[in-house]
């Protein structure tokens, strides 16, 4: 009885919070563009622009990888056509497995707008190769509709994110990749030298903040 009276008190909380949403939308306090991510899980769309990420590079589809890419993405970048070029040649084989971290980071803000951004993180083993991958998506924003879409791409190969020395207490074999912390716009790819370097530098920072 306990049990059955919980769960028509969930459903009814649903119900209230699902109807405070649409009274919104139709009074034109929410825009709808803002109330459909907000209604769907962010796992669940990062997922399918993850799947649509993977599918464009093993097609070697440029227009359709470059499409999935924001607009604010495509006039920060230095040269996205070229980067595009670099990573249709670093990812080898094609998709066997993935692995979904979840999200490793993601942000909202109220004061100019509403807008927010979910990075995903990602382990994929192919014919022929293993990689990390991390995007950063803007799902909606208010204030810029040019930054609806991905603004970051990194990525690197699981041999060489495992070879970093970071921490060699901590297990690299347990953590998601987490790209840059700047998240540079377009598509970066690391290796050993170029993630080592970022690792060290973070560290450092780490080091002064801590003394």
């Amino acid at each position: 009885m306990h049990g059955e009276i919980m769960l028509n008190l969930m459903e009814k909380i649903g119900i209230t919070i699902l109807s405070v949403i649409l009274a919104f939308v139709i009074a034109g306090c929410a825009p709808a563009e803002v109330v459909s991510p907000l209604l769907r899980d962010s796992n669940d769309i990062a997922f399918e622009v993850f799947e649509k990420v993977i599918l464009a590079i093993e097609e070697k589809d440029k227009e359709g990888l470059k499409n999935l890419f924001s607009k604010q993405a495509i006039a920060d970048s230095d040269n996205l056509d070229e980067e595009i070029n670099s990573l249709f040649e670093f990812y080898k084989g094609k998709m066997n497995s993935n692995y979904a971290w979840g999200e490793v980071g993601t942000g909202e803000k109220d004061e100019n707008g509403r807008w927010k951004w979910i990075q995903p993180s990602y382990d994929i083993e192919t014919t022929e190769e293993e990689y990390k991958i991390l995007f950063k998506y803007y799902l909606f924003d208010t204030s810029n509709e040019d930054n609806v879409g991905i603004y970051s791409l990194y990525i690197i190969k699981a041999e060489d994110f495992f070879n970093v020395e970071f921490e060699p207490e901590t297990s690299r074999f347990n953590m998601a990749y987490g790209g840059d912390i700047e998240k540079s716009p377009g598509i970066t790819i690391e290796d050993v030298k170029t993630y080592t370097e970022r690792c060290e530098r973070i560290e450092s920072i780490r080091s002064k903040l801590l003394s």
